[in-house]
């Protein structure tokens, strides 16, 4: 089961999530960008501004992008394609959030509902699938590694600062 489909299985009927947590947004859709996500029954959509339009097609190819202007800023984005799949309420992440920010969401998606989404993308999170956990042993051995390579260089009178640079090497190595 996709991220997106784990996310929305566990919302309410009707309703969207809009995501601003970095890493929820790394997480479901695997762009590193600013922006927000919209992600809904009918659709998943990166929203965010020209510099980034590149690097989420490149690391989103199966979201939809919208791109923010003067004429459409983030709220107003959001509020537009909330509607056009007929959300009755959207989830925001109302950790993150600035009461301004809230605001604007607010007066632009006036007549949906606005509520906190309760930490849902991080309960998700709390379970790894298996691409996840493959990425936690790889890292793990390339550390071991590093540090293996690393021991027989560390010695008394070395300074933090030189064992950080040879332990940032071996890092580097491996």
């Amino acid at each position: 089961m996709k991220r997106t489909d784990k996310l929305l299985a566990a919302m309410p009927e009707n309703t969207a999530a809009l995501l601003h947590n970095e890493s929820n947004i790394f997480y479901l859709s695997g762009y590193t960008g600013e922006g927000l996500l919209l992600v809904a029954p009918g659709i998943n959509a990166v929203i965010t501004d020209f510099r980034y339009v590149e690097q989420a097609h490149i690391q989103s190819p199966e979201w939809e992008l919208a791109q923010w202007s003067t004429d459409a800023d983030y709220p107003a984005l959001a509020a537009k394609l909330a509607r056009a799949e007929n959300a009755r309420e959207v989830l925001v992440e109302t950790d993150c959030l600035t009461y301004d920010a809230w605001q604007g969401f607010a007066r632009a998606m006036e007549g949906v509902k606005l509520s906190a989404m309760g930490g849902i993308p991080e309960k998700l999170r709390e379970v790894k699938d298996e691409a996840e956990l493959e990425s936690i042993r790889r890292a793990a051995a390339i550390a071991s590694d590093a540090f293996v390579n690393l021991l027989p260089r560390i010695h008394a009178g070395m300074t933090e600062k030189k064992r950080a640079t040879a332990s940032a090497a071996a890092l580097m190595a491996n």
